[in-house]
């Protein structure tokens, strides 16, 4: 199956004027329409919902901007069953006219029910792994500005939004240019609203620090 997604100027999802990664790779979309087409539905009658385990992805060229048109050529290989459990395996390439834009192989997804994603675990760190790590510092180390515990108001996160370090993080910051593709993504990819707590004093000399965020 072969799509296509027209990049358009202004669109919401763009980031310093190019396409994101998350966008880049999802917005082909053929790979449901094809397991929907091979007939999926009639065997997960709407008890299942689709998940994506696991993909190799490599870009060939730098992220799309506006004006360019992503054409995805997007194949299954197989299906498989264990129990009630369906999985599939794909693959697409990705190009913008006649350059290679996008590369995934070893596209593996799935039809699970919402307590088989619920009980999946995931990635579950282990007690010792979840412990803070002493940091590494050159023998000269000196934090660049004055740290404390701190908490950031959505104000504050929407100067960041408008690239004004000043605006959240106070005057040492003043006078320090930020890049638009740096600042904080806005509209529908806005994920943060709010730091409830920044605390430096995690138990390194390297600035690590522990947050709480609400988004």
């Amino acid at each position: 199956m072969v799509t296509e997604h027209d990049v358009l100027p202004g669109a919401w999802y763009l980031d310093g004027d190019r396409a994101p990664v998350c966008i880049s790779v999802e917005a082909g979309q053929a790979d449901l329409f094809l397991s929907a087409y091979l007939g999926i539905d009639h065997q997960v009658k709407g008890e299942r919902s689709y998940r994506l385990l696991d993909a190799v992805v490599t870009f060939h060229r730098g992220l799309p901007r506006p004006g360019e048109t992503i054409r995805y050529e997007i194949a299954i290989d197989r299906f498989v069953r264990q129990g009630e459990t369906w999985m599939f395996f794909f693959r697409f390439e990705g190009y913008i006219g006649d350059e290679h834009l996008i590369t995934m192989r070893d596209g593996c997804a799935g039809f699970f029910t919402e307590d088989e994603v619920n009980s999946s675990g995931g990635i579950i760190l282990t007690e010792q792994e979840g412990k803070p790590v002493p940091g590494k510092c050159p023998d000269n180390w000196q934090p660049t500005v004055p740290m404390a515990r701190e908490s950031y108001s959505d104000d504050q996160v929407d100067a960041l939004r408008r690239g004004d370090l000043a605006g959240c993080f106070g005057q040492w910051f003043a006078g320090i240019g930020l890049s638009a593709s740096l600042h904080l993504p806005d509209g529908r990819m806005r994920l943060i609203h709010r730091i409830l707590e920044l605390n430096p004093d995690a138990p390194t000399p390297c600035g690590s620090f522990s947050s709480a965020w609400a988004g």
